[in-house]
């Protein structure tokens, strides 16, 4: 079953929510470096298959993006303008 993961990546932490295929979400928080960004791999092993999806924020992303890829994780990187536009169409959006 295929779980979704997605990643608010900051300067200095990652927020992960999964949304397992029965509906579940679970949360962690971690830090963005590079033993956390091993943590997170680890985290995600409990999942048969799973997508992660983060935001492009600046340079912050590229670091675990990377080490995701190389894990053979699946992740994509959307367009913060794209993410924040879907969320105001279901009326979602939580405005700064």
């Amino acid at each position: 079953m295929l779980t979704y993961v997605g990643v608010d990546v900051a300067k200095e932490s990652l927020e992960v929510a999964a949304l397992s295929g029965d509906g579940e979400i679970l949360r962690v928080q971690l830090g963005n470096d590079e033993a956390a960004h091993q943590a997170l791999v680890s985290w995600l092993g409990k999942y048969e298959l799973c997508q992660v999806v983060c935001e492009a924020t600046g340079s912050y992303h590229q670091r675990l993006v990377k080490h995701l890829q190389a894990c053979g994780v699946w992740v994509s990187v959307i367009n913060p303008a794209q993410a924040r536009d879907y969320a105001k169409s279901q009326r979602q959006h939580r405005g700064h």
